[in-house]
């Protein structure tokens, strides 16, 4: 089950992203626009909706047809993006803002930074623990690269030597913010 931390302001994925301006977007992932001709025969996004129970929280995507996608993730803060390419997105749907506030994710926004592209963000917790599978992977990982012995247990990975130093710059190069890492 994820922590329920909570995010340290409501506005701070604001402030240390750009995911919806595409000037300052472009070097996490090229935006090339849709040219105008071509835009009245893309399928449109005609909703996006999200709902929380115990198990997680679950967002929807509406929209009139298939359409290519990429998945990101960055951290610090944490967040999910997708690109919908060959899209249309409503004016009421653009700039849209809904808040979640449950124990995964903080809030979805939604934008089309560039024509053509809808760009859908989740903005999520920090310090979610990872599923058994995951973190034994994880585990096994670690002890490879720094070549020891050790264990994964209680959702703790526990390594035979001192590798305190190392072990958080494996971890950061896989993604982990350095602030939610803690060695004992």
């Amino acid at each position: 089950m994820p922590s329920a931390s909570t995010p340290s302001a409501s506005n701070a994925a604001d402030a240390s992203d750009n995911l919806m301006d595409p000037a300052q977007a472009a070097p996490l992932a090229e935006l090339s626009p849709v040219p105008a001709g071509r835009l009245a025969a893309l399928p449109k996004i005609t909703g996006v909706r999200h709902w929380s129970s115990s198990m997680g929280s679950t967002v929807v995507i509406d929209m009139e047809d298939n359409v290519p996608y990429e998945v990101h993730r960055l951290m610090s803060p944490e967040r999910i993006y997708f690109d919908l390419h060959d899209t249309v997105l409503p004016a009421d749907l653009d700039g849209k803002t809904m808040d979640v506030g449950d124990a995964s994710l903080t809030r979805v926004r939604v934008a089309q930074p560039v024509a053509g592209i809808t760009r859908i963000v989740l903005d999520t917790i920090e310090g979610l623990k990872m599923s058994e599978k995951d973190l034994q992977e994880l585990g096994t990982k670690m002890k490879k690269i720094l070549a020891t012995g050790g264990t994964v247990k209680d959702g703790i990975i526990i390594l035979q030597g001192d590798h305190r130093e190392r072990a958080v710059e494996i971890l950061v190069k896989q993604g982990f913010s350095e602030s939610s890492i803690e060695v004992i």
